[in-house]
């Protein structure tokens, strides 16, 4: 029955069907569907009730698969809500199918590429975050303690968080190293003056006891001078060099008292090759050469400006230590030589300089030694030796604005060159 709005009839706003209102234009929609696919199943009710109730299990909506054919059923009731009428429809069941595959297939694809994003996202993670704070972990590890503080993070060239923090640690390693370090120095120095201040001591007893007895030996040298007869110059020569050694003796035993002390006044204008000449014979009176062969080479006129004294007493030192060096720990049956060699070496055209060469063909120094030789309490003599000899060479050298070097490509024994600006009358 038709539905009419107002007195036209043709303002049909619906349908009355079965005690249920349906709008006209759906209906006309549902017609034309219903035309075409819809079937109406030509049983009476008690046929649809039992369909109902068993097939379609009191579904008003039930569909089922028959090999490639889907069939749908519909019931529609009456206005008491009795089943009334099913209406059917058969869809080609294939259609659904490759929707259904289509689906698994887009669930599958979207699965594994969550999946592969997720191992994609945990290698950038894992390169680029997690392995290197692990790194940063385990250098800091190797520094623990502070105790291998030159140990540093390796940067990378990435510009980020982990880098500038990188930087940042190294800087400060780069600071506590330094911190380290000058505070190793300053303990050795005070170690270093407590034990320069307790000779400095010990020297001024010794020095106040020695010098009686080289007072008396010094006397009784010019003593034997006056009421000697002999005309022999080798004991006149013996007299004098007994009686520069007794001054010398003197000499050094009040340098003791100080070792930073600068004294200029005793400076003169030097013949180094004198000096040299002086230095080795009187090692030769005293037999401390032993069988050592000394080569000497000589230039004339190496002219510096200093103390014959203390530069005889850095000479005496550099020759005794080879021949101590060759003559104790030789493992070969070659000659012991000794070559000492005074030249000038003309840097540039205003500056000249006057190298005293010590080379021997000993053991050398072990490496071990080499970068604290000329530290105080360093010596290459495990018994005899104190360590004051080339510190205190080095602090003569050094007065005279001049070095010590220690060749260490000479690999045949030991090799020194002192090296003291030459002096000009220009």
């Amino acid at each position: 029955q038709p539905i009419i709005r107002g007195q036209n009839p043709k303002n049909t706003m619906g349908m009355l069907l079965m005690g249920r209102f349906l709008h006209e234009p759906m209906m006309q929609k549902l017609s034309n569907y219903v035309m075409e696919t819809m079937h109406v199943m030509p049983w009476k009710q008690k046929e649809v009730q039992r369909f109902y109730e068993k097939r379609m299990k009191r579904k008003e909506l039930y569909y089922m698969e028959n090999q490639n054919i889907l069939t749908i059923y519909y019931l529609l009731r009456d206005n008491y809500g009795k089943p009334t009428v099913i209406l059917y429809s058969n869809v080609d069941n294939r259609l659904f199918r490759g929707v259904q595959q289509n689906a698994v297939f887009f669930l599958l694809i979207t699965f594994f590429s969550v999946i592969l994003f997720s191992l994609l996202l945990y290698v950038v993670i894992e390169t680029q975050i997690i392995k290197r704070i692990l790194n940063i972990s385990r250098s800091m590890k190797k520094i623990e303690g502070l105790k291998y503080l030159s140990n540093r993070i390796m940067e990378d060239l990435k510009k980020d968080e982990i880098a500038y923090l990188v930087s940042t640690i190294n800087t400060v390693l780069d600071k506590l190293e330094q911190e380290k370090i000058d505070r190793e120095k300053a303990e050795k120095a005070m170690i270093t003056n407590g034990k320069l201040a307790s000779i400095g001591r010990l020297a001024s007893c010794i020095g106040h006891e020695v010098n009686n007895p080289l007072l008396a030996l010094s006397n009784s040298i010019q003593v034997i001078k006056k009421i000697s007869r002999s005309k022999s110059s080798l004991f006149q020569e013996a007299l004098e060099i007994s009686e520069s050694e007794i001054s010398r003796i003197r000499y050094i035993i009040g340098s003791l008292l100080d070792f930073h002390r600068v004294e200029r006044d005793d400076f003169s204008y030097v013949d180094v090759a004198e000096v040299v000449h002086k230095s080795l014979d009187v090692l030769k009176w005293s037999k401390k050469l032993g069988n050592v062969v000394i080569d000497e080479k000589f230039e004339e006129n190496c002219l510096v400006y200093g103390s014959l004294m203390r530069l005889k007493q850095v000479f005496i030192n550099f020759i005794l230590n080879a021949v101590e060096a060759m003559e104790n720990d030789r493992q070969s049956e070659d000659q012991s030589i000794l070559i000492v060699e005074v030249k000038k070496n003309r840097e540039n055209q205003d500056k000249s300089v006057v190298e005293i060469h010590f080379t021997d063909n000993g053991p050398g120094i072990p490496e071990e030694i080499r970068k604290n030789l000329f530290e105080p309490f360093v010596s290459t003599k495990a018994v005899k030796g104190v360590g004051l000899g080339l510190y205190i060479s080095y602090k003569i050298i050094n007065n005279l604005r001049g070095e010590i070097i220690y060749d260490e490509n000479y690999k045949s024994g030991t090799h020194f060159i002192i090296r003291i600006p030459e002096f000009s009358e220009a």
